[in-house]
């Protein structure tokens, strides 16, 4: 028995129910080669009754990948969760609300799915943030409030969510619920990829590419690396634009080859556009 194990026995033992639900991850750790789910659920209950999120959220989850009853039992699970402050219990509360995990018995409930998202935001969860701005954003439910949406992916943003700051960068990139400013989409798009999402890269590699950047030329230099970050994480409409840019030669050599290998990797990663030019270039 390690020595994490050890402790976290000894204090479950003693009554300290976050000892219950660390345990109890040890002993449901599937690389565990003593690995005991029948304890290991058991000291998740032990947690949960006692009010630990932790332990509540760690026996939904074992409930949720059982039958129909067991399903709903794990939901409930979830609900104490978030409302003993789980923030990712919250989280997936409203993912289970908004994307049913029987699609076929069990219509999406996006009223509910924004009231997780909304307590979880409310205790500063980064991704509860970013799903209650998609929901004010898109759904027609809630009238496309773009307003709210970027109040809620600015929180998100603070919060280090890279969603969140590639979500606000478009906004104000389109001006929808904020007064358009290009400097403050390419701000928001920088912190977004450094944040390493692949499509804020994108959109930064895009911003440098396009001449309406703060009325700039174009820094090719720049769009390259950028979209080369999008692209080297499988990001397929990223990898379209580099091999337009290799096709153009816009601040590479002109070269048909090189353009169609990125349309190409584009097309395997599902993008339409890559699969439309890597065609084209083999009908010229």
């Amino acid at each position: 028995m390690s020595k994490a194990q050890d402790s976290y026995e000894k204090a479950c033992y003693m009554g300290f129910s976050v000892g219950c639900s660390n345990l109890g991850r040890i002993l449901n750790e599937p690389k565990n080669p003593k690995r005991n789910q029948r304890k290991a659920k058991e000291l998740f209950e032990k947690s949960c009754k006692a009010d630990n999120p932790e332990g509540c959220l760690e026996l939904a989850k074992i409930y949720l990948q059982g039958d129909e009853d067991d399903i709903k039992i794990g939901m409930k699970l979830y609900e104490k969760a978030c409302a003993l402050n789980s923030k990712e219990a919250c989280w997936e509360a409203g993912n289970l609300y908004a994307v049913p995990k029987n699609k076929s018995r069990n219509k999406p409930d996006l009223i509910t799915a924004l009231q997780f998202y909304q307590y979880g935001c409310n205790i500063d969860s980064a991704d509860c943030c970013y799903n209650l701005g998609v929901l004010y954003e898109y759904s027609p439910e809630f009238r496309k409030d773009a307003n709210r949406a970027a109040e809620l992916y600015e929180k998100s943003c603070s919060l280090k969510d890279g969603f969140g700051c590639n979500a606000l960068g478009t906004l104000y990139l389109e001006g929808k619920g904020v007064v358009q400013s290009q400097t403050k989409a390419f701000s928001y798009f920088e912190k977004s990829c450094n944040l390493k999402v692949s499509d804020g890269c994108m959109n930064l590699g895009l911003q440098y590419k396009n001449t309406l950047r703060q009325n700039k030329k174009p820094d090719y230099a720049s769009a390259l690396k950028y979209l080369g970050m999008a692209c080297n994480m499988n990001n397929g409409l990223a990898c379209g634009y580099l091999g337009l840019m290799h096709e153009k030669g816009e601040g590479v050599e002109r070269s048909y080859r090189r353009g169609k290998d990125f349309y190409e990797k584009s097309c395997s990663l599902k993008s339409s556009f890559g699969c439309d030019m890597a065609q084209k270039l083999d009908d010229i």
